[in-house]
């Protein structure tokens, strides 16, 4: 009877010092090349060299901030908000917009290890378009991360994923599990 005591206490509690490197939720930075509105403004600024003698714009890539729940062992949700700036001449008349976008997210974990895991995620939103001029707006915005890689100690992981939306086609950043 003490032996079976003492084996069922043994197990409990290395059960619970696993069950203590489980982290359900996690923050992350980024940065991303080739956003939606960064793509935009590549094809504005076809036109708008072709329309006006003057056109020059400057475009920020997405800079954007992710929260995470883990529902299970491959689902988590959260979501995203992404900053975009964009400034354009045109005949020596300035403009400039923000692009501000919520995204709500759910993520799909292929695989997690201690050292390394694999993902995709999937969001849509809206998008906010504050104008200089006036005209503001809200827009229809998303992220599809076909590919998401990120490795690192359990509670702090450099991230890396490839996919089309607000946050970028490539996209880099940090990610910290809690």
């Amino acid at each position: 009877m003490k032996k079976l005591f003492v084996l069922v206490l043994s197990v409990s509690l290395s059960l619970q010092l696993a069950g203590q490197n489980y982290r359900p939720n996690e923050v992350g930075v980024s940065y991303g090349l080739f956003s939606n509105s960064q793509l935009y403004t590549l094809v504005s600024d076809v036109f708008g060299s072709v329309l006006y003698k003057d056109y020059h714009s400057t475009a920020t890539g997405a800079f954007s901030a992710e929260y995470y729940h883990d529902l299970g062992e491959l689902i988590s949700v959260g979501g995203i908000f992404a900053y975009f700036n964009l400034s354009t001449i045109e005949n020596e008349k300035h403009n400039s917009y923000n692009n501000f976008s919520l995204i709500p997210t759910v993520k799909f974990h292929w695989y997690r290890r201690a050292w390394f895991g694999s993902y995709s995620k999937i969001g849509a939103g809206l998008a906010f378009l504050d104008w200089r001029s006036g005209k503001d707006k809200f827009k229809f915005n998303f992220q599809v991360s076909l590919l998401g890689l990120e490795a690192g100690p359990e509670f702090l992981r450099a991230f890396t994923e490839i996919g089309v939306g607000e946050q970028g086609v490539i996209v880099a950043g940090l990610r910290y599990m809690f």
